[in-house]
């Protein structure tokens, strides 16, 4: 995430109190005021850069055709596409982005069919049924596996555990099994590793513990047909005293499980399992109501995690704790939902290609939202990027350029030299090579120079530029950096401009 910033020889500076704070709980929200119709849901359908767009669908009963649109531009302004129509799925479900733009709306039909809607980059879809069954559909999860093929996992009329597979364009394979009316299957988890390997987990309640369960979906010889359990195959307990809401997410050749436990206490735990057995506690959730979980890959290619806890109206945010680390942990609450609430939930969450995050939350059926870091946009109408009114704990301050021929107090070698100043915020040190970088904000500031505004020279070794810290206010820092030549020497002029860069992605 990095952003240029010139400022040239009549710049200005003037330090103003502005408590920057670039924590999760410090992003904003803006609304998605393009319903399509009545019970809208909206969903992450990212375009062929991986930029953030948004489908947005309506829910519909019987035949009729629901409505739908597709937002693009934002944040923090979304443009709405034409209003059109999807027939043959009128209920909400889940979408599955694929390369290049396109992806798969999975929903069921009235109380018809399972359908999937195959979307292009332009919108355009083509529905397909994935099971011609007839029943009331809920829970439904879907998953690409390493080939690029579609799972499905999903729940028919509360009792019945339903998996399917998409073998190609228009052909799908599918099964079911019928737990008994003892039992009520509450949500599923398809984490798909190749064609063949799949695990299907799903939670279900009976004789009132709700238990986590695995199944291993196959075609087993000598049945030669797609099978959820068989003799030589059968569910496996993962967990008693398990919430009701799962996701799956695959990395690589593992499968990942995200869900909750208690271990039958009134105390809920975030918790991961993988296919090979392992579990692992991420967060102590408390005496709360989850209600979803939204999984996406950062920058650096780990997971992040955000969940919603329907008890305190807050989105809980998890992302890896240091390079090279691949658990993500508490980072902080993002998102805090406030008033009057019908139906909130937690919709999606998905990383742009310069690595910004954004989760997708709705107040209520008629009122979507997206959440971002404030770093990459112009927030106040100062006419520069966030992430540099952060970098100078200001909203006005710049660097400043200094007088060649005098000697700056307290600071050595100064005389007869380019000089530049800015102030930095937080424990701010040189980085030896030729830039101040800052423990707090996690920033990188790196001084580019120019003769001519066309051609641009960044400062990289350490021994080009001297840093001075001049004034300290607090944990605050004014530094004044001096080049290391003697003025005007070769360049008559020189103009400067900073870098900003937040290292190490915080998010």
């Amino acid at each position: 995430m990095k952003r240029t910033f010139g400022i040239l020889l009549a710049s200005l500076f003037g330090l103003t109190s502005l408590q920057a704070n670039f924590t999760p709980a410090a992003w904003q929200s803006t609304a998605l005021d393009f319903a399509a119709g009545t019970s809208n849901n909206w969903y992450f359908y990212p375009d062929d850069l991986g930029n953030p767009r948004i489908l947005t669908k309506a829910t519909t009963s019987g035949t009729t055709a629901a409505a739908r649109k597709i937002l693009t531009g934002g944040p923090p302004s979304w443009t709405a596409g034409a209003s059109a129509t999807m027939t043959l799925i009128s209920k909400q479900g889940i979408f599955v982005p694929t390369s290049g733009g396109g992806g798969f709306l999975v929903a069921p039909h009235n109380v018809a069919n399972v359908k999937a809607a195959l979307f292009d980059n332009s919108g355009g879809h083509v529905v397909e049924t994935a099971d011609t069954n007839a029943g009331t559909y809920t829970g439904i999860s879907a998953e690409l596996d390493s080939t690029g093929r579609l799972h499905l996992g999903y729940i028919s009329n509360g009792n019945t555990l339903c998996y399917a597979r998409r073998n190609a364009a228009g052909g799908w394979i599918f099964t079911s099994l019928n737990l008994g009316s003892g039992s009520v299957i509450h949500d599923t988890a398809v984490v798909p590793i190749t064609t063949t390997d799949v695990n299907l987990y799903y939670c279900a309640t009976a004789g009132g513990v709700t238990t986590l369960w695995r199944a291993k979906p196959g075609i087993p010889q000598p049945q030669n047909q797609l099978l959820i359990q068989w003799s030589s195959n059968p569910l496996v307990n993962v967990e008693n005293f398990v919430g009701q809401t799962l996701r799956g997410a695959r990395v690589g050749s593992v499968g990942r499980l995200y869900y909750f436990g208690s271990n039958n206490s009134s105390s809920w735990t975030f918790k991961l399992y993988n296919n090979l057995g392992t579990k692992t506690d991420l967060e102590t959730a408390g005496n709360v109501s989850p209600k979803s979980i939204r999984v996406a890959f950062g920058p650096d290619g780990k997971q992040r995690v955000a969940w919603y806890n329907a008890t305190s109206k807050k989105i809980h945010y998890l992302k890896p704790l240091a390079s090279g680390v691949d658990l993500p942990v508490p980072a902080g609450q993002p998102v805090a939902l406030t008033g009057t609430l019908a139906d909130p939930d937690l919709l999606g969450l998905h990383f742009g290609p310069d690595g910004t995050p954004y989760i997708l939350y709705r107040r209520d059926l008629n009122e979507g939202l997206v959440a971002f870091p404030n770093d990459n946009f112009d927030t106040n109408g100062n006419g520069r990027p966030q992430i540099l009114d952060t970098a100078f704990n200001s909203n006005q301050a710049g660097l400043e350029v200094l007088p060649v021929q005098p000697a700056v107090l307290g600071v050595a070698n100064s005389a007869n030299r380019f000089k530049i100043r800015f102030p930095t915020i937080g424990t701010a040190n040189t980085n030896g090579l030729g830039g101040i970088q800052t423990s707090t904000e996690n920033l990188l500031y790196k001084v580019e120079l120019s003769p001519d505004l066309v051609t641009w020279t960044p400062i990289n070794a350490g021994t080009n530029i001297t840093y001075t810290a001049t004034s300290f206010s607090g944990t605050l820092k004014t530094f004044v950096g001096v080049i290391n030549e003697t003025a005007p020497g070769a360049f008559p002029k020189r103009f400067a401009r900073l870098n900003v860069t937040r290292l190490n992605y915080p998010y």
